[in-house]
């Protein structure tokens, strides 16, 4: 899994230098041109690449393999950027106009062919019988077109005004709140990003205990220890360091100092560290001399549950924010009337209150 997580990730380097480059190409100036504005290619580069780095190190730093994979989704975001910004535009003149989708397919209609719209406070919506066509209101020209599609729908229909949609299917707000789509979204984005982060943790904590199939088997000869705060440091007579981590050391050091007084070789299972600013290291899981068990899996992963477990605390606080901030802002969404409005305020900005609905 790791291997298509680093496979993945560098074939993702040529569409942030393509994001950068597309940034310092100027455009053609076409006033029939709908496209997203230059900024967007670039804040998807530089997304992409924040989020990359850390892919890169975790993957060539022996993490679990969900912290790389989590990484590289969200970096995916910045390629969505970048690939809107060149796939996503739309051209028009006096007899139709045609539509470039994300993935690049293009779709020609005529005027006389669209059947409603639909405006939100972001974007707008072209209807074309079963299909729609979005325009998000940053792109360049967008207020433009949908002028010269109202004008040209008026002349195809004996000067019929176009028919709006007022009202979305997914209303959880009674028409009170305008876009309440978009609020929908946002409420499943975060909340799989929250279930995500909480998996994680609890992955990493609980679910993945270290044994003989996860560790790298050894027979190693220590010429000397030290004893930390809450760790033993040991040196191999390679020239290697090792550490025992997350223990209480008094538990430990007769067994350790006995072990390298002895010269004897100690069957060790553990797993390589990189640390930032600091040199490698092994952290041992497991240690055994003959038939003396130094160390032992089960207390190795119950150490890592103690260190890393009270992590979990940290979802489920986000979670408690997160349904508070989800109930009420429908409660409030659903009776704005109800409420004063700097309660109103707490949950939505300026504008996004239809106080005329009711």
């Amino acid at each position: 899994m790791v291997y298509a997580v680093k496979a993945f990730g560098f074939l993702l380097v040529p569409v942030v230098i393509l994001g950068i480059i597309m940034f310092f190409i100027k455009p053609k100036k076409d006033k029939n041109v709908v496209c997203l504005p230059r900024f967007m290619a670039l804040l998807g580069a530089i997304e992409c690449t924040f989020f990359l780095v850390p892919t890169f190190i975790c993957a060539y730093t022996d993490q679990p393999v969900l912290l790389p994979t989590l990484f590289l989704l969200i970096s995916l975001l910045g390629v969505v950027l970048i690939v809107a910004y060149i796939n996503s535009r739309i051209t028009y003149d006096e007899s139709g106009f045609c539509a470039k989708s994300f993935f690049g397919v293009k779709r020609h209609f005529s005027y006389g062919e669209v059947s409603a719209y639909k405006e939100n406070m972001g974007e707008y919506f072209i209807y074309v019988g079963k299909k729609r066509v979005m325009v998000d209101k940053i792109s360049l020209q967008s207020g433009d077109f949908l002028k010269r599609v109202k004008k040209e729908y008026s002349k195809c229909h004996g000067g019929a005004p176009i028919p709006e949609i007022k009202k979305s299917k997914l209303d959880i707000f009674k028409g009170n709140v305008k876009e309440p789509t978009s609020f929908l979204i946002v409420f499943i984005i975060l909340g799989i990003a929250l279930i995500a982060f909480f998996g994680f943790i609890l992955y990493y904590a609980y679910l993945n205990p270290y044994g003989e199939k996860n560790t790298e088997a050894s027979e190693v000869q220590f010429s000397s220890y030290e004893v930390g705060k809450s760790e033993i440091i040991m040196h191999s007579t390679d020239k290697e360091l090792y550490k025992i981590r997350f223990i209480d050391p008094d538990i430990y050091e007769e067994k350790i100092a006995e072990l390298v007084s002895s010269g004897e070789k100690a069957t060790v299972y553990s797993v390589k560290a990189t640390p930032r600013g600091g040199d490698d290291f092994y952290c041992i899981k497991s240690m055994s001399a003959g038939i003396t068990e130094i160390f032992s899996f089960d207390e190795s992963n119950e150490a890592h549950r103690l260190e890393y477990g009270n992590l979990i605390i940290l979802p489920i606080i986000m979670g408690a924010f997160y349904l508070f901030w989800v109930l009420g802002t429908i409660i409030v969404g659903r009776n704005p009337h109800r409420f004063k409005k700097w309660i109103v305020k707490l949950f939505f900005k300026n504008g996004y209150i239809n106080y005329t609905n009711n």
